[in-house]
């Protein structure tokens, strides 16, 4: 479920910035 969420944020027209920062967060989910 994380990896599909993970793969459709990233096709999302997110600036790289906000992008990192969101995948900083799902890693932490994961990490969790």
């Amino acid at each position: 479920a994380y990896i599909d969420l993970a793969n459709k944020v990233s096709q999302w027209p997110i600036p790289k910035q906000a992008s990192g920062h969101l995948e900083f967060f799902i890693e932490q989910l994961l990490a969790n």
